[in-house]
């Protein structure tokens, strides 16, 4: 199994974020902008209009996903949308992720990972995050709070400056499937993963169908990428599989590391 550094927890979301799962692109920010209050104080802030159309996922979604370490089964893993509530006078989400590792590996590796977002309902973008890591004895708990008005993530003591509407790494799964993806397209989206900004790019490559155990899927095969010239390398490479129904599913996720691969697959729908 990994060590800590190449852990459950920081493959499938420091490794998503460092080679780039997207979220805010470019060409969607500036497509216009949208006066709103914020709820927190008597500011506004100006939101896309795009990023307030399309909503292919629903309140009580729930994806299950078969976690495999190469040949080996290794766990489960959860993505959900249990509520809608109330976060500052702002309408938001509650989006939950959750993996453990199985009774087999368990018996010599722990693992029982969380992260919550709370994402705005209309801008589809993160006012809080928390990621609460329990793998063998090492422990790690991170809370993140977003001032998108200031353009700054608070972070503990730290404070890390973002670009606006930056994603963190449970909210991006549901903005990149409201996008309209094609074919050799190339999106650009700010993201915040464990106190840094990363500027990300994403290629998407040809259609193709992909068999998993929830069944046959037509998916397109994107690639993430950091944007050149940041400074934060991926130690390895990530491919997502997005169905190309009217739901955009992840379908299936594939982190090619130097210690082997580990892929999520899509077990069932809910």
């Amino acid at each position: 199994m990994p060590s800590r550094s190449s852990s459950f927890i920081a493959i499938l979301w420091l490794y998503i974020f460092i080679a780039g799962l997207p979220a805010v692109f470019l060409d969607c920010l500036i497509a216009g902008e949208l006066v709103l209050s914020t709820g927190i104080d008597s500011s506004e802030v100006l939101l896309p209009d795009s990023m307030a159309v399309y909503r292919p996922f629903h309140t009580g979604e729930r994806l299950v996903y078969q976690v495999k370490f190469g040949p080996l089964k290794a766990g489960t893993a959860h993505l959900s949308l249990p509520q809608v509530l109330d976060y500052n006078g702002r309408r938001c989400y509650q989006a939950f992720f959750e993996i453990n590792s199985n009774k087999t590996v368990s018996t010599f590796f722990h693992v029982e990972d969380r992260a919550t977002s709370i994402i705005d309902s209309l801008g589809l973008f993160p006012w809080y995050y928390e990621k609460h890591v329990r793998e063998g004895k090492y422990r790690s708990d991170r809370v993140a709070e977003f001032d998108h008005l200031n353009r700054r993530v608070y972070a503990e003591d730290d404070t890390i400056a973002i670009e606006p509407f930056s994603q963190d790494a449970l909210s991006i799964f549901y903005y990149v499937r409201t996008l309209p993806l094609a074919e050799d397209k190339t999106f650009r989206v700010p993201s915040y993963s464990d106190k840094k900004f990363l500027p990300l790019l994403l290629k998407v490559h040809s259609a193709q169908s992909v068999r998993v155990p929830a069944g046959k899927y037509k998916c397109l095969l994107v690639e993430p990428d950091v944007q050149p010239g940041t400074p934060y390398k991926p130690k390895g490479k990530i491919w997502i599989w997005y169905s190309t129904d009217a739901r955009r599913l992840i379908v299936k996720m594939r982190m090619q590391l130097a210690v082997g691969s580990i892929e999520l697959e899509l077990k069932e729908v809910h």
